[in-house]
């Protein structure tokens, strides 16, 4: 099982991330690594192993791409840490990502998820959203490619890290109260 190591900074590893992830994202990248992922060379799924990553298990996401042929119509959820599953109010493995997320939602992360897996590269973001009860939950996360049988890029595998929610009188974006920033790995 390849050694665990966190991240270094984007300068050490020649890709455009922030060198002060947050922990559990850092270890995802330090384990995609670890794997022989490089921007634009995403290592093969079977490589990855969750028992070797298991502080990250409750925030982890991986998501297959069944449409095939680079069309990202299509992506389910693989497994989804209980993290995610409770934010949600209900269990995402099994379910397609396009059934759980709003249209407008839906359409942000399938051009999302058809970038990072044409450029074979990680992802970081930080945003928002708003629980069931109006709550603002702050969060980053980093996505990481991984290639299925084929060879082309099919699976994500994502970590989130929330942040404490923000009280209610928080002031709402345009888009309805997501905000986005984000940054690609790769040069």
């Amino acid at each position: 099982m390849p050694e665990l190591s966190e991240a270094k900074s984007d300068t050490e590893t020649g890709f455009d991330l922030p060198g002060n992830l947050p922990r559990d994202l850092s270890v995802l990248l330090g384990y995609w690594k670890s794997l022989g992922g490089a921007a634009g060379r995403p290592p093969p799924k079977k490589r990855f192993d969750p028992l070797a990553v298991p502080r990250i298990w409750q925030s982890l996401m991986i998501v297959e791409n069944v449409a095939g042929d680079g069309d990202v119509s299509r992506l389910r959820y693989r497994f989804s840490g209980n993290r995610h599953d409770t934010r949600r109010g209900l269990s995402l493995t099994g379910k397609f990502v396009d059934e759980v997320l709003g249209d407008e939602a839906w359409q942000r992360f399938r051009v999302l998820a058809e970038d990072i897996m044409k450029r074979g590269a990680p992802h970081h973001s930080s945003a928002s959203h708003r629980d069931s009860e109006g709550r603002k939950l702050p969060y980053e996360r980093l996505i990481v490619p991984l290639t299925g049988e084929t060879g082309r890029t099919d699976f994500l595998v994502g970590v989130w890290q929330w942040k404490a929610p923000v009280s209610r009188d928080v002031s709402v974006s345009p888009d309805g109260g997501h905000s986005i920033s984000s940054r690609h790995g790769g040069r």
